[in-house]
């Protein structure tokens, strides 16, 4: 009787056991699930490189029809400046020009991506086809409006014949002195095309050469309109997120040979469209690749803001070494043609084939005060001549811009030039461009503003409940261990 009854109360207390039974076994689970959840949620970035994976560059993808047709279509408003006293000047009466900004007149770009071919390393290639719009409404003028601007192809022909013996100058230049270095040329056609004998000449010649010329007319803005000839080869983001958006090449070469050395010849930084999203988190520098000066564009965070009022951004500026020629940064950007004479401005004649064109801020902001001694007319002011970007503090995204760039052409003329009376060095501003994108189309804002705080609201709940339900199953499952123990 003693040893049956010793059995059934060895059979009772086995059955008893929380470890073997169901619920305890759930509780297991649930520490062990819910645990692992809590730190995936709140160690990891797990929920936010899911969410990156959204915006990989590939075809179907959440955002590809708005990565090959922009909905934005950023306004261009062009400043040129009108010279008002060249007549003066050439004929020796005064030294100094007068010049005065007139406009704006703007332009609705709208950008699509062509010949549009992924790779299966995970890159993508494209070229940009740009069409422009006129906005009278937003415009200070009309598109016939008369200007007396710097004739482009004449002072590219100038600082070419200096290079030359002194027969082959003076022979030049003579056909050169036929040619007016101040024409009158209508406004929209100096953006976007006008004949110029000189360009006339040339193609001819080069045609003849085999070689021809890629604009058979003048325009500041002709490589900006139309498809562009450059091929642009970008990650996708498929295989790392972070590089979504980066430039591998252009046109198959990743590194070019404008520069004196390989730092500054390599082919790095943003299409502009999206940045590290790391790195923007930790405000930390990131920069944008311009195939037209031949370089990236560093940019640097500036402040907190929010975008149209209501979404997080950081807003980034360009570094102020950027224009700043005699920093270490920049020292290879300094070639036998780019003298890297000032600061604010820099010299991009290595990236246009020999032509004296250089790129500042608008009326020569943060340069050196020798830049304007011969010009008159040139106000520069941070608050109208500034660079911003808005960016996505969490997803690296361009939400807004504004750009201000001025492009300018320099005097290089020999020292036995005796036809032209302007001073050899003296810097001739063109125009300044403002590219603005400060809104959004209303699909596109709410799509950003709910992958904003939706998204967010989801992760937070996922993470609180996460850690609540782990939390929860430890209290029932160290209560069952108490009660059993002291039994």
């Amino acid at each position: 009787m003693k040893s049956l009854k010793m059995k059934r109360n060895g059979n009772d207390k086995k059955k008893k056991d929380p470890y073997c039974d169901l619920s305890m076994l759930l509780i297991v689970f649930s520490i062990v699930f819910f645990g692992f959840l809590s730190g995936l949620l709140w160690c990891t970035n797990f929920y936010n490189s899911q969410l990156m994976k959204l915006l990989v560059i590939k075809n179907g993808s959440y955002l590809f029809d708005s990565w090959v047709r922009p909905p934005v279509s950023p306004l261009v408003c062009i400043r040129p400046f009108n010279y008002t006293n060249t007549d003066h000047v050439l004929k020796g009466y005064t030294d100094k020009l007068i010049v005065k900004e007139v406009g704006p007149y703007c332009y609705r770009e709208s950008t699509q991506k062509t010949q549009v071919q992924f790779y299966t390393n995970g890159t993508v290639s494209y070229r940009d086809n740009r069409t422009h719009q006129f906005v009278p409404e937003l415009s200070k003028g009309k598109r016939d409006d008369k200007l007396v601007i710097p004739n482009i192809p004449y002072f590219v022909a100038l600082a070419m014949v200096r290079n030359l013996g002194l027969f082959p100058q003076i022979t030049l230049m003579s056909l050169l002195n036929r040619q007016e270095p101040f024409p009158v040329v209508k406004a929209h056609d100096s953006f976007f095309g006008y004949d110029n004998a000189i360009v006339t000449v040339v193609s001819a010649v080069s045609k003849i050469m085999n070689k021809p010329l890629p604009y058979e007319k003048c325009g500041l803005l002709l490589s900006r309109s139309g498809l562009s000839k450059d091929r642009i080869l970008v990650w996708t983001g498929e295989t790392n997120p972070e590089l979504a958006g980066q430039v591998v090449n252009v046109n198959g070469v990743d590194t070019m040979t404008a520069w004196k050395a390989r730092e500054c010849n390599m082919v790095h930084g943003s299409d502009g469209s999206r940045f590290p999203p790391t790195k923007v988190g930790k405000k930390e520098p990131v920069s944008i690749f311009s195939r037209d000066s031949c370089r990236r564009l560093p940019l640097i965070f500036d402040t907190e803001g929010k975008f149209q009022k209501e979404i997080p951004s950081y807003k980034y500026t360009i570094d102020p070494d950027y224009f700043k020629s005699r920093t270490f940064n920049n020292s290879c950007y300094c070639t036998t043609t780019s003298e890297c004479s000032y600061d604010g401005v820099f010299d991009i004649s290595s990236c246009a084939d020999g032509a004296p064109i250089l790129i500042s801020q608008p009326h020569f902001l943060n340069g050196d005060a020798n830049l304007t001694e011969s010009l008159e007319g040139i106000n520069p002011d941070k608050d109208k001549h500034d660079f911003s970007m808005d960016i996505h503090p969490r997803y690296g995204l361009t939400m807004g811009m504004v750009s201000r760039i001025q492009l300018n052409v320099q005097v290089k003329k020999s020292d036995s030039n005796r036809f032209l009376a302007l001073p050899d060095g003296l810097i001739l501003p063109l125009i300044w461009m403002e590219i603005s994108s400060e809104a959004m189309p209303d699909h596109m804002f709410s799509l950003i503003k709910h992958a904003t705080f939706s998204v967010r609201y989801v992760e937070l709940f996922l993470q609180w409940q996460s850690l609540i339900l782990f939390t929860i199953a430890s209290i029932c499952f160290t209560r069952r261990t108490t009660a059993y123990i002291m039994q």
